[in-house]
């Protein structure tokens, strides 16, 4: 509260001082137009006095919004997420595919993404949302007899730092050619003392270990970073006791509930 008052002075102080300095102007002056000038002045001095609370007033009531704060790990996976040289091309990132502002999936209409060395090779499957898969479990069938879990469109990664070594050394995608050459991206990379920093200084000799620890590290941004579990839906705010579903919507979430009728939405979309 006393910076509050400090801050209400120093703004209020130089308004005050500028009407002590003009009112004795008005002093020789006829009464009509010593009148308008005190009016004029007043009503400036009223002005600025409210604008200043106000300012005041919003900036000490207004909640403090801080950064989220990623362990290490993690903001070491996010400067690599969004590394475009740890591409063949050093035009590709992971986040080149999937694009935060679109839910972490392809930022673009094109049906599959373009990758390989030269970046004109067309995929074969669309880039998938990364959001929601912090509690995805491996591939495995559960008891209903229902195929659940894995990444991957088919589910044939059993973690996200597994699903991150692929697209890194697929030809259609960033296209290095083996370990070894993302290991001396890496190396030459801005955060490559924040690599060794986190991992050691001897990390980068041994490259089994150090691409490991790279998919890692894209694995633990993916954990921790908030925008990857937003659960920004008003579904999800329903289930916070936030928010109502409409009588339509109420329907809606029935018929999505009824997998033993035969209805597939809830398999598809969980």
């Amino acid at each position: 509260m006393q910076a509050e008052q400090r801050n209400l002075q120093i703004r209020i102080i130089p308004v005050y001082n500028l009407f002590m300095s003009q009112k004795n102007s008005f002093a020789n002056h006829p009464m009509a137009i010593r009148c308008i000038g005190w009016a004029w002045l007043q009503g400036a001095l009223v002005w600025a006095l409210c604008v200043v609370a106000v300012t005041v007033l919003t900036s000490a009531c207004s909640p403090v919004i801080t950064a989220q704060r990623l362990s290490p790990e993690a903001a070491l996976g996010e400067k690599a997420f969004n590394d475009l040289s740890l591409s063949a091309s050093g035009r590709q990132s992971c986040a080149s595919c999937h694009a935060a502002v679109v839910g972490h999936a392809a930022p673009n209409a094109l049906a599959v993404q373009l990758g390989g060395a030269n970046l004109n090779v067309q995929g074969v499957r669309a880039s998938q949302s990364l959001r929601y898969l912090a509690t995805n479990p491996a591939f495995h069938i559960d008891a209903e007899g229902t195929p659940t879990g894995g990444f991957f469109w088919d589910g044939r990664a059993d973690t996200l730092a597994i699903q991150a070594a692929g697209p890194l050394l697929r030809d259609i995608e960033m296209a290095n050619t083996d370990k070894a050459s993302v290991v001396r991206k890496i190396a030459n990379a801005a955060w490559a003392a924040d690599f060794k920093s986190v991992y050691g200084d001897n990390v980068l000799n041994d490259v089994d270990l150090a691409f490991a620890k790279l998919t890692l590290a894209l694995q633990r941004y993916q954990l921790e970073d908030d925008s990857f579990q937003s659960f920004s839906s008003k579904y999800d705010a329903v289930l916070r006791n936030e928010a109502t579903l409409s009588a339509p919507e109420t329907r809606g979430a029935g018929i999505v509930q009824q997998r033993r009728q035969g209805q597939l939405c809830l398999l598809s979309h969980l």
